[in-house]
Protein backbone atom coordinates (compact mmCIF):
# COMPACT_ATOMS: atom_id res chain seq x y z
CA UNK A 1 0.00 0.00 0.00
CA UNK A 2 1.80 3.20 -0.63
CA UNK A 3 2.18 6.10 2.16
CA UNK A 4 1.22 9.65 0.98
CA UNK A 5 3.85 12.00 0.96
CA UNK A 6 3.79 14.53 3.77
CA UNK A 7 4.77 18.30 3.75
CA UNK A 8 8.39 19.27 2.78
CA UNK A 9 9.40 18.61 6.06
CA UNK A 10 7.95 15.12 6.12
CA UNK A 11 6.03 16.11 9.32
CA UNK A 12 2.28 17.40 9.84
CA UNK A 13 2.00 16.97 13.40
CA UNK A 14 4.92 19.37 14.73
CA UNK A 15 4.88 18.54 18.59
CA UNK A 16 6.27 15.30 17.90
CA UNK A 17 10.08 15.37 18.67
CA UNK A 18 12.28 12.50 17.72
CA UNK A 19 16.50 12.95 18.63
CA UNK A 20 18.97 10.47 18.24
CA UNK A 21 20.60 9.26 21.61
CA UNK A 22 24.03 9.03 21.93
CA UNK A 23 25.04 12.33 19.74
CA UNK A 24 28.40 12.08 20.17
CA UNK A 25 29.12 8.75 18.83
CA UNK A 26 27.30 9.67 15.52
CA UNK A 27 29.03 12.88 14.84
CA UNK A 28 31.97 10.75 15.28
CA UNK A 29 30.82 8.57 12.69
CA UNK A 30 29.36 10.84 10.57
CA UNK A 31 32.61 12.90 10.12
CA UNK A 32 34.36 9.93 8.34
CA UNK A 33 31.46 8.32 6.84
CA UNK A 34 29.67 5.57 8.37
CA UNK A 35 29.90 2.06 7.10
CA UNK A 36 28.09 -0.83 7.87
CA UNK A 37 28.61 -4.38 6.76
CA UNK A 38 25.81 -6.43 4.66
CA UNK A 39 25.79 -9.92 5.05
CA UNK A 40 23.65 -12.65 3.00
CA UNK A 41 22.31 -13.95 6.41
CA UNK A 42 22.16 -10.21 7.92
CA UNK A 43 23.96 -8.10 10.02
CA UNK A 44 23.18 -6.19 13.05
CA UNK A 45 24.16 -2.38 12.99
CA UNK A 46 26.54 -1.09 15.42
CA UNK A 47 26.57 1.58 16.00
CA UNK A 48 22.09 0.97 16.75
CA UNK A 49 20.16 3.33 16.30
CA UNK A 50 18.79 4.71 19.56
CA UNK A 51 15.55 7.22 19.05
CA UNK A 52 14.28 9.44 21.77
CA UNK A 53 10.52 10.42 20.73
CA UNK A 54 8.38 13.31 22.63
CA UNK A 55 4.98 14.30 22.69
CA UNK A 56 3.21 11.23 21.28
CA UNK A 57 -0.34 11.18 23.49
CA UNK A 58 0.38 8.75 26.23
CA UNK A 59 -2.96 6.93 25.79
CA UNK A 60 -2.80 6.60 22.28
CA UNK A 61 -1.57 4.06 20.18
CA UNK A 62 1.79 3.64 17.61
CA UNK A 63 3.38 1.61 15.81
CA UNK A 64 6.95 2.62 14.73
CA UNK A 65 8.53 2.02 11.61
CA UNK A 66 12.23 2.45 10.31
CA UNK A 67 13.10 2.75 6.33
CA UNK A 68 16.51 3.15 4.42
CA UNK A 69 16.00 5.90 1.53
CA UNK A 70 18.98 4.70 -1.23
CA UNK A 71 20.91 7.97 -1.76
CA UNK A 72 22.94 6.73 -4.73
CA UNK A 73 25.87 4.10 -5.88
CA UNK A 74 29.35 4.99 -4.27
CA UNK A 75 33.24 3.80 -4.82
CA UNK A 76 35.87 4.07 -2.34
CA UNK A 77 38.54 5.67 -4.69
CA UNK A 78 41.76 7.20 -3.31
CA UNK A 79 40.99 6.78 0.91
CA UNK A 80 37.78 8.67 -0.06
CA UNK A 81 33.88 8.10 -1.22
CA UNK A 82 33.18 9.13 -4.15
CA UNK A 83 29.21 9.64 -5.71
CA UNK A 84 29.21 7.42 -9.40
CA UNK A 85 25.32 8.18 -9.86
CA UNK A 86 22.22 9.31 -7.71
CA UNK A 87 19.07 7.77 -6.91
CA UNK A 88 17.19 9.51 -4.89
CA UNK A 89 15.69 11.54 -7.04
CA UNK A 90 13.96 8.42 -8.69
CA UNK A 91 14.21 5.84 -6.45
CA UNK A 92 11.42 6.51 -3.54
CA UNK A 93 8.95 8.71 -5.00
CA UNK A 94 6.59 8.54 -7.90
CA UNK A 95 5.39 10.94 -10.69
CA UNK A 96 1.28 10.23 -8.75
CA UNK A 97 2.98 11.82 -5.89
CA UNK A 98 3.33 8.89 -3.41
CA UNK A 99 6.29 6.95 -1.81
CA UNK A 100 7.26 4.07 -3.16
CA UNK A 101 6.64 0.92 -0.84
CA UNK A 102 10.00 1.06 0.61
CA UNK A 103 10.87 -2.53 2.78
CA UNK A 104 9.99 -1.32 6.40
CA UNK A 105 11.64 -2.82 10.22
CA UNK A 106 8.13 -2.61 12.40
CA UNK A 107 9.41 -2.40 16.09
CA UNK A 108 9.42 -5.38 17.78
CA UNK A 109 7.22 -3.51 20.12
CA UNK A 110 4.42 -2.31 18.45
CA UNK A 111 1.80 -1.61 18.89
CA UNK A 112 2.29 0.51 22.01
CA UNK A 113 1.27 3.20 24.15
CA UNK A 114 3.21 6.76 23.61
CA UNK A 115 3.88 6.33 27.42
CA UNK A 116 5.47 3.13 26.19
CA UNK A 117 7.31 4.94 23.74
CA UNK A 118 8.47 7.85 25.90
CA UNK A 119 9.95 6.42 28.64
CA UNK A 120 12.94 4.80 27.06
CA UNK A 121 15.05 5.14 24.24
CA UNK A 122 13.48 3.11 21.34
CA UNK A 123 16.21 0.87 20.37
CA UNK A 124 16.40 -0.56 16.75
CA UNK A 125 19.25 -2.98 17.79
CA UNK A 126 17.26 -6.29 16.14
CA UNK A 127 17.44 -4.78 12.66
CA UNK A 128 19.84 -6.68 10.12
CA UNK A 129 21.06 -5.77 6.94
CA UNK A 130 21.17 -8.09 4.22
CA UNK A 131 22.30 -8.48 0.78
CA UNK A 132 19.44 -11.09 -0.12
CA UNK A 133 16.69 -9.95 -1.82
CA UNK A 134 13.73 -13.18 -1.14
CA UNK A 135 12.70 -15.01 1.90
CA UNK A 136 13.72 -12.32 4.27
CA UNK A 137 12.58 -12.31 8.07
CA UNK A 138 10.81 -9.52 9.67
CA UNK A 139 14.12 -8.18 11.34
CA UNK A 140 15.62 -7.84 7.98
CA UNK A 141 16.37 -5.12 5.67
CA UNK A 142 17.65 -5.14 1.83
CA UNK A 143 20.56 -3.01 1.05
CA UNK A 144 22.97 -3.01 -1.88
CA UNK A 145 26.44 -3.29 -1.74
CA UNK A 146 28.39 0.26 -1.87
CA UNK A 147 24.82 2.40 -1.92
CA UNK A 148 24.56 5.07 0.70
CA UNK A 149 21.01 5.39 2.84
CA UNK A 150 19.55 7.64 4.83
CA UNK A 151 16.99 5.86 7.98
CA UNK A 152 14.08 7.18 8.54
CA UNK A 153 11.85 6.55 11.79
CA UNK A 154 7.87 6.79 10.64
CA UNK A 155 4.98 6.84 13.47
CA UNK A 156 1.88 5.29 12.81
CA UNK A 157 -0.64 6.22 15.07
CA UNK A 158 -3.68 3.70 15.35
CA UNK A 159 -7.72 5.26 15.45
CA UNK A 160 -10.74 4.05 16.77
CA UNK A 161 -13.03 1.75 15.66
CA UNK A 162 -11.90 0.30 12.19
CA UNK A 163 -10.08 3.33 10.70
CA UNK A 164 -6.65 3.08 8.92
CA UNK A 165 -3.83 3.63 10.95
CA UNK A 166 -2.48 7.77 10.68
CA UNK A 167 1.09 8.43 9.75
CA UNK A 168 1.44 11.25 12.54
CA UNK A 169 5.38 11.86 12.11
CA UNK A 170 7.94 10.75 9.61
CA UNK A 171 11.60 11.92 10.22
CA UNK A 172 14.92 10.92 8.15
CA UNK A 173 17.95 10.73 10.64
CA UNK A 174 20.97 12.59 8.37
CA UNK A 175 24.05 11.45 11.31
CA UNK A 176 23.11 8.15 10.37
CA UNK A 177 23.87 8.50 6.72
CA UNK A 178 25.70 5.28 5.70
CA UNK A 179 27.09 3.09 2.86
CA UNK A 180 26.31 -0.30 2.88
CA UNK A 181 29.85 -2.59 2.57
CA UNK A 182 31.32 -6.20 2.28
CA UNK A 183 33.84 -5.13 4.11
CA UNK A 184 35.01 -1.89 5.84
CA UNK A 185 36.80 0.01 3.71
CA UNK A 186 37.87 3.50 5.43
CA UNK A 187 40.48 2.15 8.40
CA UNK A 188 39.26 5.09 10.48
CA UNK A 189 35.85 3.50 10.60
CA UNK A 190 37.44 0.31 12.10
CA UNK A 191 39.13 2.27 14.62
CA UNK A 192 35.67 4.45 15.68
CA UNK A 193 33.83 0.99 15.74
CA UNK A 194 36.69 -0.65 17.98
CA UNK A 195 36.54 2.43 20.03
CA UNK A 196 32.97 2.86 20.99
CA UNK A 197 31.98 -1.00 21.16
CA UNK A 198 32.59 -2.68 24.45
CA UNK A 199 32.40 -6.24 22.78
CA UNK A 200 35.09 -5.47 19.86
CA UNK A 201 36.89 -4.09 22.87
CA UNK A 202 37.04 -6.85 24.98
CA UNK A 203 37.86 -8.91 21.85
CA UNK A 204 40.85 -7.11 21.33
CA UNK A 205 42.31 -7.39 24.91
CA UNK A 206 41.59 -11.23 24.56
CA UNK A 207 43.61 -11.13 21.47
CA UNK A 208 46.37 -9.31 22.63
CA UNK A 209 46.71 -11.25 25.96
CA UNK A 210 46.42 -14.74 23.58
CA UNK A 211 49.19 -12.99 21.37
CA UNK A 212 51.72 -11.54 24.11
CA UNK A 213 51.45 -14.81 25.91
CA UNK A 214 52.49 -16.63 22.56
CA UNK A 215 55.51 -14.75 22.44
CA UNK A 216 59.02 -16.65 23.29
CA UNK A 217 60.21 -15.32 26.49
CA UNK A 218 63.86 -13.85 26.27
CA UNK A 219 66.36 -15.15 28.62
CA UNK A 220 68.33 -12.66 30.50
Amino acid sequence: MDTPVLSNNEDDHTAIRIQMKDEQVWTAFNNVMLEYIATNEGRRMFPSIKALIDNLQPSMTYDIYIDLIERGRYAWTNNQWIKIYDTSSTTNIRNDGHVQQLQTYRHENSPNLGSFWMDNPVSFARLKLTTRTENLTPNQITVKPMHMYVPRIQIMQHQLMDQENVLVHSQILPRATFIAVTQYKNAEVTTLKIMYNPFAQNFLMTYNQYFQRQLPRISG
